[in-house]
């Protein structure tokens, strides 16, 4: 079954199926499945389970160890969400499902790099700094702490730009903030 909830987006809606984390410690049996490729996409599948009165969980690569991608409402698929969205001197901005494997290919023709990343690379960028995934080296901060800017949808389905010029008392939670504020769909990074 699939539903398409808007005209405007080509969001896929479907029935959901059972999902296990990375490590196969937690599971789960969403009611609805969203892939999203697109913010548009995100937005409905917000609005979704909102009209709905379901709740709505953004899931990545699912590593984390942790029950934070369990839901019995809506699973939301942000891998489509990928790559270079534009780049400022060692500013970049990546849309939230690029995984981590696929950045040091993408920052390479810009001349950059991560500061630090650590040795697992199955994470998508918005899922390793949600949850607080660290680097590698004691002298390094996580990988949150190499974001600059982070764009999420909010649980009232608008877009929210939290960098140090727009909502600054937001970006120390929204750095690591578990989904707390919102769906992120894109992360500035402070490359090397």
């Amino acid at each position: 079954m699939t539903i398409t909830p808007s005209t405007i987006t080509p969001v896929t809606i479907t029935a959901g199926r059972p999902w296990q984390n990375w490590g196969r410690s937690v599971s789960a049996h969403p009611a609805y499945i969203a892939t999203a490729s697109s913010v548009d996409d995100v937005c409905t599948a917000v609005d979704f389970a909102r009209d709905r009165g379901l709740n709505l969980k953004p899931i990545g690569a699912g590593h984390s160890f942790t029950s934070i991608g369990v839901t019995d409402g809506v699973q939301l698929d942000v891998a489509g969400i990928g790559g270079i969205l534009s780049s400022d001197g060692n500013l970049v901005r990546v849309g939230a499902g690029t995984y981590l494997h696929q950045l040091p290919g993408l920052l390479a023709p810009l001349g950059l790099a991560l500061e630090n990343m650590g040795d697992i690379d199955t994470q998508t960028i918005a899922g390793a700094t949600s949850t607080g995934t660290h680097g590698t080296g004691a002298s390094f901060g996580g990988l949150a702490s190499q974001l600059e800017a982070i764009t999420l949808v909010s649980a009232d389905g608008t877009l929210l730009t939290i960098s140090a010029d727009q909502n600054a008392e937001l970006l120390p939670a929204a750095r690591l903030g578990l989904g707390a504020l919102g769906v992120v769909v894109d992360v500035t990074l402070r490359c090397v």
